[in-house]
């Protein structure tokens, strides 16, 4: 099927647009709400919504009902949410296929088709930014990803957030707590490339995107996955400015992310959350600081004979070896095998290989036992963790 095929916006428009803001909708009852809020920014670009409606060709009468429910409230709405700066263009298809229909499919194809709009228009470094149909935005949600992509010539960026409700909820806290923990556990020790991989915060530009072959159809985690595919390309940032804010509710549409998580945690007859082991981060570091820092195989190799058990089997089962070696025989000199093998070793692989350390030998523990450890201070709450992790993401980075 075609879409966003009877495209109501003019050219004469188009031709200005800077940023283009997508946003896949399934089951919605709350899109209106992230329009109104995206409508009421400090505008200092033009700027267009594409909202892509989608259920699969499987969906219940109940999510169809509410799609089109969604669709005409807003239809009905759109004319007083736009204004000189800032269109709206929506389109619904409730017969995806359903063996590939999901977040990442929609986000797909309302990404491609804002992809379509800056080629067309000749502007490869337009701006595509992807945002879910339950977050809210800061008013210089638009002018922040514009200032920021601009002074940095940036190829793309994670956006920088903040769950509503974050201060009334210890749920919500908590999986913030997970997500900032890790990322910062992971550059602390050594993995410089790491960043937050959340579908409502990141952007990119269009010859980037194209570049990397486009979103993937995956039906969660599509956002890990394309993130850290745009990373190795370099000039990616993380914007330190909080511009998002994604909602706290419990939510059953993938199979893992914050709603998943946030209706696990209430459902818990015990509810702690856990995090990697200490000791799974004691091991990443070893293999950041004694393996990743040499400049060939042979002295990699020799090292490897060093390394403790735990962690020298998590990376046969990886077949770390071989990707050494295979890098050895495609790399000229010492300092672009240590740059090359510095980008290979990304957020999936990392991901892997804590899994390995973590299912073999080391069982996850209470998250806030690893957070006091993270910042040597055991007489930390769990507010002030949070707002430690917020401050360090308010930086540059």
């Amino acid at each position: 099927m075609e879409h966003f095929k009877n495209f109501p916006i003019k050219n004469d428009f188009l031709e200005k647009v800077e940023i283009i803001t997508i946003i896949p909708a399934y089951n919605e009852e709350n899109l209106l709400d992230t329009l109104e809020s995206l409508s009421q920014c400090n505008f200092d670009c033009y700027a267009l919504v594409l909202v892509f409606i989608n259920a699969p060709s499987n969906a219940s009468k109940h999510i169809i009902d509410q799609n089109q429910k969604c669709h005409k409230q807003i239809q009905e709405k759109i004319a007083l949410l736009q204004n000189k700066y800032f269109k709206i263009a929506i389109d619904m298809d409730n017969q995806l296929p359903f063996k590939k229909a999901g977040v990442g499919l929609a986000r797909k194809i309302a990404m491609d088709f804002a992809s379509n709009i800056f080629k067309q228009i000749k502007k490869p470094k337009g701006i595509i930014t992807s945002l879910d149909s339950d977050c809210l935005v800061d008013l210089d949600y638009f002018s922040s990803i514009k200032f920021y992509f601009n002074k940095y010539n940036l190829n793309g960026a994670s956006l920088n957030f903040l769950h509503q409700n974050i201060h009334q909820k210890d749920g919500i806290k908590l999986y913030e707590i997970f997500l900032r923990l890790h990322v910062h556990y992971l550059r602390k020790i050594g993995f410089r490339n790491i960043y937050h991989t959340i579908g409502s915060s990141f952007a990119i530009i269009q010859k980037m995107y194209e570049k990397c072959g486009g979103m993937n159809t995956r039906k969660a985690g599509e956002d890990f996955y394309f993130v850290n595919k745009i990373v190795p390309y370099g000039n990616y940032m993380q914007v330190p400015k909080i511009i998002v804010f994604p909602s706290a509710r419990q939510s059953t549409r993938v199979p893992f992310g914050t709603g998943k998580a946030i209706g696990k945690w209430q459902s818990s007859s015990i509810p702690i959350w856990y995090s990697y082991a200490t000791e799974v981060y004691s091991m990443m570091q070893i293999f950041s600081q004694k393996l990743l820092v040499h400049t060939n195989a042979e002295s990699i190799s020799k090292e490897y004979k060093n390394i403790p058990k735990p962690l020298e089997s998590a990376l046969n089962k990886m077949d770390f070896k071989s990707i050494v070696n295979e890098m050895q025989q495609n790399t000229a000199s010492k300092s672009t095998f240590t740059k090359k093998l510095a980008w290979r070793i990304d957020g999936f692989f990392l991901l892997k290989l804590s899994h390995h350390l973590r299912d073999d030998y080391f069982i996850n523990q209470p998250l806030i036992h690893t957070a006091k450890v993270f910042f040597q201070d055991k007489n930390l709450s769990i507010d002030e963790i949070h707002n430690k992790l917020v401050a360090l993401d308010q930086k540059t980075y």
